[in-house]
């Protein structure tokens, strides 16, 4: 089976004064291409270190994360930035939208950015946000949207770009559980249609009923 993810031996410290914190300790772990994978843990357990590190947005003292066959770990700032903005689309907890762009707007940003035109930038944010149901949203700001709308359109924005990987912190954490129920089944959705693999990190044991690859992470140690 091709792994679309892989740390191997992965340990990530921090100096606080004249103490040393293992944030992350020995971890080894793999998802398959094409599927899902939630990682469980309270506040404080690594879950957000270890997205950073898995996301190319952080370096890790030791170890190897191998993403898309690509050690990501020994790329330098400038390729790492360029292959993290290639191969993966991150949702946050917090939406992090641009309350005067349009939800269309919003979704067409990380390609005009890229120096799309307009015109297929928008054709493609359009499309994106059909795909998360958000196409009565199409000319709204995020100021006349609920929670999960919000999240949807952000959902729309990490596939902007064609991701293989979409990377989600928390992000059912601002929703309650019917509308988390539903960013959940749009995640299910765009990675079955997309060919997107969806890696998630929450504090919600609810969510492990829902996935085959579940890890539990406890003071930087998977239990």
């Amino acid at each position: 089976m091709v792994n679309i993810i892989e740390t191997k031996n992965l340990i990530k410290k921090y100096q606080d004064g004249d103490s040393t914190v293992m944030a992350l300790d020995n971890i080894s772990m793999s998802l398959p291409v094409n599927e899902s994978m939630v990682i469980i843990g309270t506040s404080g357990s690594g879950k957000t270190t270890l997205l950073q590190l898995l996301g190319g947005l952080d370096y890790p003292s030791s170890g190897e994360v191998v993403i898309n066959n690509q050690i990501i770990n020994k790329l330098n700032d400038n390729d790492l930035s360029n292959f993290r903005n290639k191969t993966i689309g991150f949702v946050f907890q917090f939406f992090h939208l641009q309350d005067y762009l349009t939800a269309k707007e919003n979704v067409a940003l990380p390609l005009l950015l890229n120096g799309q035109n307009q015109e297929s930038a928008f054709q493609r944010a359009e499309e994106l946000l059909k795909q998360v149901h958000m196409e009565h949203r199409i000319n709204h700001t995020p100021t006349k949207m609920s929670g999960g709308e919000m999240q949807r359109v952000a959902i729309a924005r990490a596939l902007a770009n064609d991701p293989k990987i979409i990377m989600a912190d928390e992000p059912t954490g601002n929703l309650d559980r019917a509308n988390a129920e539903n960013v959940l089944d749009i995640f299910d959705e765009i990675s079955k249609r997309n060919g997107v693999s969806v890696l998630m990190i929450t504090h919600d044991e609810a969510m492990a009923d829902r996935y085959e690859h579940v890890l539990h992470l406890d003071k930087g140690k998977l239990k």
